[in-house]
């Protein structure tokens, strides 16, 4: 398991390396909004889950 601190080293990198790649004139526009937009629907896919584990953890305590 990671622990907290390392977390967000990994969550600050990726931020770094996400702002980095949008700056950057190597990507065209489109490839920056198809990234951008993996990357909304990871986050909102990572959300879906959580939801569904915390349902499931919280139907096997009652």
């Amino acid at each position: 398991m990671v622990s907290k601190r390392n977390r967000g080293r990994l969550l600050s990198s990726f931020v770094e390396m996400i702002r980095q790649s949008m700056e950057s004139s190597d990507l065209s526009l489109y490839d920056k909004i198809t990234q951008h937009e993996l990357l909304k629907h990871s986050q909102c896919m990572t959300e879906v889950m959580l939801h569904k584990a915390a349902q499931k953890l919280v139907l096997m305590s009652c």
